[in-house]
């Protein structure tokens, strides 16, 4: 949580947030640079880590940018796609095109992540999401059962697109990303095997 700052210095926090953003949507954690940053910001280098601890401080304040736009992205999806199955795979295919549109930026949201104690945080409103349809896909299980299912869904997911969006991790056929996660999502709820 960023602390309440001045608001000439919380002008000069959200302006390096939006540089570091641009940066990282181009090149990941690589393009975040204090020198650089300050320069865009048109400060002193030493401004940045008055108002930020250090660099990891930014690519966390960006790191939660990104989620929150996984989240937002993943909301519109809604029940307007059909039944449970449907907006299951469209959760998928959302989140896989969020990762595919930004890579180096989702890369660094995974790699670098939130401080200790945040990530969990920043990543439940989007498990969520995957609750509802979860619940009424299985309505013989628990509520702790379907969250459970929600979060394997989301590691499955997760890792179906980091791999095929990996070229050094060549599994899965490339192109197939869509229809791999599909087939994921459908043995996911047809099988009681993953909790």
């Amino acid at each position: 949580m960023l602390e309440t700052l001045p608001p000439k210095r919380a002008a000069l926090r959200d302006r390096v947030i939006e540089i570091a953003e641009v940066k990282a949507e181009n090149e990941g954690i690589s393009g975040l640079r204090a020198r650089d940053l300050a320069s865009e910001a048109g400060c002193a280098l030493g401004s940045i880590y008055t108002i930020f601890g250090d660099l990891g401080d930014v690519g966390a304040a960006v790191n939660q940018r990104s989620f929150d736009q996984i989240l937002s992205a993943m909301q519109q999806v809604g029940d307007s796609r059909g039944g449970a199955l449907d907006v299951l795979k469209s959760l998928a295919a959302t989140y896989a095109q969020y990762a595919t549109d930004h890579t180096p930026r989702w890369k660094m949201a995974f790699e670098t992540g939130l401080p200790e104690g945040e990530g969990d945080a920043a990543l439940a409103p989007i498990i969520d999401i995957f609750v509802d349809p979860m619940a009424e896909l299985l309505p013989a299980y628990s509520t702790r059962m379907v969250l459970r299912s929600a979060r394997v869904l989301f590691a499955t997911i997760h890792g179906i697109t980091a791999m095929s969006l990996d070229p050094r991790l060549p599994v899965l056929p490339e192109g197939d990303l869509r229809r791999n996660l599909n087939a994921a999502v459908t043995a996911m709820v047809s099988t009681n095997e993953h909790v």
